[in-house]
């Protein structure tokens, strides 16, 4: 067998024991109730592990929307605190910021939850 068969092999290997990680990421947040929209990290502690769960939520920014609605709302000022052009979200400001500023933009939002991120650990007894 040469380096590069072997290579593929284990290409194919890797591809097939991440599906079945993936798989078994799936059942563990749904067995432990853990809800799509979970932003931020959530440790739960079952038979005999420490599972620490971290969600994520994407967003993606509707640039012209965003400077449609600063137009509208009189929010032109806004616009380079909340927004990294092109267009993201700069979250820290976005979170710090009133409703009342942040509000008008959720228009311009799509948001969508992220695959979370599983560490376990065996507990010592």
């Amino acid at each position: 067998m040469t380096i590069y068969q072997h290579w593929m092999d284990m290409k194919q290997i890797e591809s097939e024991a991440r599906q079945k990680r993936l798989e078994l990421e799936r059942q563990i947040v749904e067995n432990l109730s853990i809800p799509e929209t979970l932003e931020g990290t959530e440790t739960k502690e079952y038979d005999g592990y420490k599972i620490k769960i971290t969600g994520r939520i994407t967003r993606r920014v509707d640039a012209e929307k965003a400077r449609q609605i600063a137009v509208d709302q009189g929010l032109d000022d806004q616009l380079n605190r909340l927004f990294r052009w092109k267009a993201e979200i700069n979250a820290k400001n976005w979170k710090a910021s009133d409703p009342a500023v942040t509000g008008p933009f959720s228009d311009a939002i799509e948001s969508k939850p992220g695959k979370p991120a599983i560490s376990i650990t065996k507990v010592e007894e």
